[in-house]
């Protein structure tokens, strides 16, 4: 059943305002990732949309400014520390500053339902998916940091398991 005209939530963009802010968005060029990618461009941030294909990430990016949004594709393999450094300083580099972080790149080493997943595949799976994460946290705040001469906070909510756990 659809809601009521008067019960339907209210836009995106009535609910946050993110105009001057900068988004790294990780997994940016399909899926979900996209999706958050499109959402944040919406609010009003400069977003930079990444994934470990070149070609995706520069159509992607393409389409979004053609939907009259501020937008930037960088590659970059998420396994990669050097890569994940230099993603981090090319987004800063762009706009002066990253405000907003999405961790959504992963793998997928299990295709199904997760309860039909050996324990072995789900270590597998997000143990690599955390190490990313915390990899691209850490870049991120050096980029932040050097320059601004400030540190950043981090609140992440949405893993499921610490990377010190994987191990």
């Amino acid at each position: 059943m659809s809601a009521l005209p008067s019960q339907r939530m209210p836009a995106m963009h009535t609910l946050f305002d993110l105009h001057g802010k900068v988004a790294l968005v990780t997994g940016a060029t399909r899926g979900i990732g996209l999706a958050v990618a499109r959402a944040l461009g919406e609010a009003g941030a400069a977003v930079v949309v990444s994934s470990e294909n070149a070609a995706d990430c520069e159509a992607v990016a393409r389409q979004l400014c053609a939907d009259g949004l501020d937008a930037l594709g960088i590659a970059c393999d998420a396994s990669s520390e050097a890569q994940v450094d230099a993603l981090a300083e090319q987004a800063q580099a762009w706009r002066g500053r990253i405000d907003v972080l999405v961790c959504n790149s992963g793998i997928a080493p299990h295709l199904g339902p997760l309860a039909s997943a050996s324990a072995e595949l789900v270590a597998a799976e997000m143990c690599p998916f955390c190490s990313r994460k915390t990899t691209l946290m850490r870049a991120s705040s050096r980029a932040y940091r050097s320059s601004s001469g400030r540190t950043c906070g981090s609140l992440e909510a949405s893993s499921a398991m610490h990377s010190s756990q994987c191990g």
